[in-house]
């Protein structure tokens, strides 16, 4: 079953963490370069792998948009494309069953978990804070 991005952030730790808040920028950046890849793909001028390769950055710019405006983002750890098409797929699949909300809920305001008090946090939230921190 493919998963969305919400269900990957509680199986997949180490490549995606919960962003503290949505960037928009963010999000436009990806898409506008997904755009630009995918003019890349038509044109007809340069090799065959060439437009495969930008076709497919294309598709991972997508990925990488549809996760930053639910909150997420993913590491540049290995593994962290097939992921991104996952999640890709699991947002697109209207077929998928979802037995967790497909776009959670964040906080009003920014916040980071530097400001907590550290025996408030769950162990759990901890170990994800430093994955995604990049810390051990």
């Amino acid at each position: 079953m493919l998963r969305n991005p919400f269900s990957l952030s509680r199986d997949e730790l180490e490549l995606v963490c919960q962003e503290r808040t949505r960037n928009r920028q963010t999000i436009q950046s990806q898409l506008r370069a997904a755009v630009q890849k995918y003019k890349d793909a038509q044109n007809t001028s340069v090799s065959d792998p060439t437009r495969l390769d930008a076709a497919y950055d294309a598709i991972l710019f997508c990925a990488l948009a549809v996760f930053a405006a639910q909150g997420y983002r993913i590491s540049s750890k290995p593994g962290h494309h097939r992921i991104a098409m996952e999640g890709l797929a699991g947002t697109l699949n209207p077929v998928s069953h979802r037995t967790q909300p497909h776009r959670p809920e964040l906080p009003d305001r920014p916040h980071t978990i530097r400001s907590a008090h550290p025996e408030s946090l769950s162990s759990t939230t901890l170990h994800r804070a430093q994955l995604c921190d990049g810390g051990t």
